[in-house]
């Protein structure tokens, strides 16, 4: 949709939102932009991100909020594994919380996902509501096809139905489903065959805590009109929908993740475009860590240091107390890495068959140590689910049994990530369905971060 910038008003930081020219030349827009800005701007709320101002009537619209510094919680779970204990319970309850807030002016977010809410150093924050699907980002084409993210778009939303506040709570059973399990309970796959699941309801939530199940459970049901309210949630979860009691519960279970802090400096300010075609302006905190990976940090970002006064980004270390589950695993971290400059992805088709183990073939070989690169490998079997792992190079024979392969999953598809002396190795079952199936794959390659 545009342009972020990190700016400052009145010594703090604040993300401004600039709407590309087509955009501002659409009056049936900008009607419904100011309308949205109106109400942002009356959304309170302990757990939300909070716009400062905006001007909907200028040649170039635009929208300020307060930058709220820390990963996203789709960053955060990939790099360190689920949420559990009163960290879990914390984001459920303050994504709820933010909801209430939104609801509570008239607004629908209708684009809650893990990306679009940001673990800040004194809770969850829900950013990017209001505006995100004024455009053709959730339409329908004529030919049936969802343009967007189907995993994180309620049924309603796929059919071009009515979106209300039932929609919101569907996403956010979506979203602490993922932040329990580590996984969106859609699965991955081609946007139709996502979308097929949502609409059938085949959500996949084990794993989360008896004590989240039966309200995610409930909020992911494909009739709205039985789905629980924000402040249902809220209320079951704290005992009150006071923000008093939201703050109380942050400062006793919420577990500070790995933030960005951006200095004082007057003089520099870093404009990051963002998003594809349909997309919503990404959050201000994704900017600056986006902003930091070009100017030499990881794939996903690498975690700068708090501090006001801080004049460079530094390592910080995680709290013990948080999952450290990562992919890949130690030494080397994914977050050590960054996207190659020098190597193009590689993708094909391969046939995997059940008497043996199966590898991708020309996979790339690292010469020159096994911590110089990592590789992430995104596949989908295109016929039954088979079992995925990781096997080293440098000790695995050829008659490799099942037993020898690390990181094992069995799906339709998924992503696995591998170290410079790693490679992917498929499972294949002999079964009802055959003793063999295809497999498409795409690669790609990541450097050691200097």
């Amino acid at each position: 949709m545009g342009v972020v910038y990190l700016a400052e008003a009145d010594g703090a930081n604040v993300a401004v939102k600039v709407l590309r020219a087509e955009l501002a030349a659409d009056h049936g827009f900008r009607v419904r932009f100011r309308r949205e800005v109106e109400a942002c701007l009356r959304v309170g709320g302990v757990c939300c991100a909070h716009y400062i101002a905006a001007d909907a009537d200028g040649p170039r619209p635009w929208l300020a909020t307060k930058y709220v510094p820390g990963p996203t919680l789709a960053d955060h779970v990939a790099r360190r594994g689920p949420l559990s204990g009163g960290m879990l319970t914390s984001l459920a309850a303050g994504v709820a919380e933010a909801l209430v807030a939104i609801h509570a002016v008239g607004l629908v977010h209708r684009d809650l996902k893990p990306a679009n809410v940001i673990l800040a150093t004194d809770g969850p924050r829900v950013i990017d509501f209001g505006i995100a699907h004024d455009t053709e980002a959730t339409s329908v084409t004529a030919t049936g096809t969802v343009v967007g993210s189907p995993g994180w778009m309620a049924p309603e939303q796929l059919r071009g139905g009515v979106v209300g506040p039932p929609t919101d709570m569907w996403a956010w059973g979506a979203t602490v489903a993922y932040a329990a399990i580590g996984r969106a309970p859609f699965g991955t796959g081609s946007p139709a065959e996502v979308a097929q699941r949502v609409l059938a309801g085949l959500a996949r939530v084990e794993g989360v805590p008896d004590s989240l199940a039966g309200h995610v459970r409930a909020a992911l049901a494909l009739d709205a009109a039985t789905r629980p309210l924000a402040t249902d949630v809220v209320t079951a979860m704290i005992g009150t929908a006071a923000p008093e009691a939201m703050i109380t519960l942050l400062a006793r279970t919420w577990e500070q993740p790995a933030v960005t802090t951006v200095g004082q400096n007057r003089r520099r300010r870093w404009p990051m475009a963002v998003g594809t075609l349909g997309a919503m302006v990404a959050a201000a905190a994704m900017v600056m860590i986006a902003v930091l990976t070009t100017r030499g940090g990881s794939p996903s970002g690498t975690a700068p240091q708090t501090g006001a006064t801080a004049a460079a980004p530094a390592a910080t270390t995680i709290p013990t107390t948080i999952p450290t589950t990562a992919t890949p695993v130690d030494p080397w971290l994914m977050l050590n890495f960054r996207a190659s400059t020098y190597e193009q992805p590689i993708s094909d088709t391969f046939r995997a068959f059940s008497d043996q183990p199966n590898y991708i073939p020309e996979f790339p070989i690292t010469m020159n140590g096994c911590d110089t690169r990592a590789m992430r490998t995104h596949w989908r079997s295109l016929g039954k689910a088979i079992t995925v792992g990781k096997v080293y190079y440098s000790d695995t024979p050829e008659t490799v049994a099942q037993a020898d392969a690390t990181d094992l999953n069995t799906a339709l598809s998924g992503w696995i990530d591998t170290g410079g002396c790693e490679q992917p190795v498929f499972f294949v079952s002999d079964d009802a369905q055959g003793n063999l199936v295809d497999v498409a794959f795409e690669t790609r390659m990541y450097d050691a971060a200097p």
